[in-house]
């Protein structure tokens, strides 16, 4: 199996939040990215999902739409195919969450930073305890919740030749 190069990759992020990781992963040479300002749920709903090969996102972590978005994800996956690439920033205690651990550990694995992410939350948003006046959370643990598919062991050979280069 051959992969795309990341320039010809579609991504595809559907909670805007300022629009910065846009700027972010071009930045890294993942130019070709939809990450517009408008409601995931209705897309979902009017069917509207645009055509993507890589569903990448932070969600919020407020109300149910890491849940919303897991069913979201299952569903897809169950009527896309197995090959389905997703890649979810999302806290570690998600994986602990009972109610997600069958979908979370079926062919999933995870990436994991060395030092915890610390986030940049926007000037418009309300700052909860654990942000700064500079807007920076405090390091926060989360992971890479990737699903690969049947590509998921050539995608491990990949990461791991990159990692010993």
């Amino acid at each position: 199996q051959s992969f795309k190069k990341a320039s010809s990759l579609i991504l595809w992020d559907p909670y805007y939040c300022d629009g910065s990781v846009k700027c972010h992963m071009a930045s890294l040479g993942f130019t070709n990215m939809i990450h517009e300002n408008q409601d995931f749920y209705k897309l979902i709903k009017e069917d509207r999902i645009p055509k993507h090969d890589v569903f990448m996102t932070n969600p919020p972590y407020s109300e149910d739409h890491i849940d919303q978005l897991l069913k979201y994800l299952d569903s897809t996956v169950k009527h896309s195919g197995k090959d389905y690439v997703f890649c979810l920033l999302m806290p570690n205690w998600v994986a602990r969450k009972k109610n997600y651990q069958e979908l979370i550990q079926a062919n999933m694995f995870y990436l994991s930073p060395i030092q915890p992410y610390v986030y940049e939350m926007p000037s418009w948003n309300a700052r909860p305890d654990h942000v700064g006046e500079n807007g920076l959370t405090k390091p926060y643990l989360s992971s890479w919740y990737i699903h690969a598919g049947t590509n998921t062991g050539q995608l491990m050979h990949n990461l791991d030749r990159h990692k010993s280069a």
